[in-house]
């Protein structure tokens, strides 16, 4: 029986990372590319910020949902269209600058590298444990093709490593991608 399930496990992930190399052909010029807020994308096909390599960290979580990215609320939410609703999405794993005094600056950028991630894009998200959090967004890992985002915002110093209990499945990941 274990067996059989881990096997739909990563005949699902397999097809999920399949239908998202379409999408992956489209952005990697993009993703690559040194966008005008001054970061260079380093992240290769290799790493682990990568779906395929992720399966240790989200085996069991094989609930897939696709949405399009319709605005950039901040450097770790979003408002996506699934399913023709509209939700507010919270990365899980991360925390950004907020807009408010000494920390405006540093939160517009990474409002501006969320941007170049993922507006107007379709997203892939996986959940973890939670739902939803206090104020009713979604929590969910995303990716753009096979770009793990929450890991990328991380990895380029616009957004630290935050455990929130009980969502932690990738934490070890995102911890490690802090410079």
């Amino acid at each position: 029986m274990l067996k059989m399930r881990q096997r739909l496990i990563i005949i699902t992930l397999a097809l999920a990372f399949l239908l998202t190399a379409c999408l992956w052909s489209n952005t990697l010029q993009q993703e690559t590319r040194t966008p005008s807020v001054g970061i260079e994308f380093t992240s290769t096909p290799n790493e682990l910020t990568r779906l395929s390599s992720l399966y240790p960290y989200i085996k069991g979580k094989t609930q897939l949902e696709y949405a399009f990215v319709l605005k950039v609320i901040d450097g770790d939410s979003i408002l996506v269209e699934m399913k023709g609703r509209k939700y507010e999405v919270r990365y899980i794993g991360i925390d950004a600058p907020e807009f408010e005094g000494a920390t405006w600056a540093a939160a517009e950028r990474a409002a501006d590298v969320n941007r170049l991630l993922v507006l107007y894009r379709q997203v892939m998200m996986i959940r973890d444990i939670s739902e939803t959090d206090r104020y009713d967004r979604l929590l969910r890992y995303v990716f753009v093709g096979d770009l793990f985002v929450n890991y990328e915002l991380v990895k380029l110093a616009v957004a630290e490593a935050k455990a929130y209990m009980p969502d932690i499945a990738c934490q070890g990941l995102l911890s490690r991608a802090m410079p």
